[in-house]
């Protein structure tokens, strides 16, 4: 269903994308000849296209979340998010903090043995990634090196950044934390990550993704 709708969003967005010039010139043509009619039908022929890339977006995210937990994640605003420019090839670095709703801490204190086993669910865009699948801290001793580098980061933000850094650390150390990842390697270097960190005591979700 994930790689559906991925593959939906691109299709339509290439058009989109691709149309772009050539609307615009019939649309200024229009304009310069006062064409008011055919002016409103351009105006409505892509809302129908961005309404749909709005509903895929709404699904797509549901579906990722199915995805890495085994159920919706109803997260809501975030309390804190990060995001730094992005390279040409994607690499930079996000880290959002949500505060955890309550079934989502039931579904982490109830969950059965296999949710430790198959989730989260690796997506589509995410081909030739390993995952490291639910498992409750301290991180274990061959896992911390995903963990440092998820925590790699250094970014001069007024501290703000750094302190939640330090949260998301802490939480790592005591049972109560689940932690779960994708990771790509080149060799025994970890390269890319996303990290997802659920603080049942402190009543936090931690979201993590660098790329270098």
């Amino acid at each position: 269903m994930g790689n559906f709708l991925y593959l939906i969003s691109v299709c339509i967005l290439f058009v989109l994308v691709l149309g772009a010039i050539p609307y615009l010139i019939v649309f200024l043509i229009h304009l310069f000849k006062r064409r008011w009619r055919k002016l409103a039908w351009m105006l409505f022929i892509p809302m129908p296209l961005i309404g749909v890339l709005g509903i895929l977006d709404v699904l797509g995210e549901r579906v990722s979340t199915e995805e890495t937990s085994g159920r919706f994640l109803p997260l809501g605003e975030p309390l804190f998010e990060y995001d730094s420019e992005r390279s040409f090839l994607g690499d930079g670095y996000s880290f959002s903090v949500y505060s955890l709703p309550e079934k989502i801490r039931r579904q982490f204190l109830n969950a059965p043995p296999l949710f430790f086993s198959e989730f989260p669910k690796r997506p589509a865009y995410r081909k030739g990634w390993q995952t490291g699948f639910w498992r409750e801290a301290p991180v274990d001793p061959a896992l911390q090196k995903y963990a440092d580098f998820a925590f790699a980061e250094s970014v001069d933000d007024g501290g703000r950044l750094e302190r939640e850094i330090k949260m998301a650390k802490n939480a790592l150390l005591h049972r109560g934390t689940f932690y779960a990842f994708f990771e790509k390697s080149y060799g025994d270097n970890v390269s890319n990550i996303d990290m997802f960190i659920v603080d049942l005591t402190k009543g936090r979700i931690y979201i993590i993704n660098l790329n270098t």
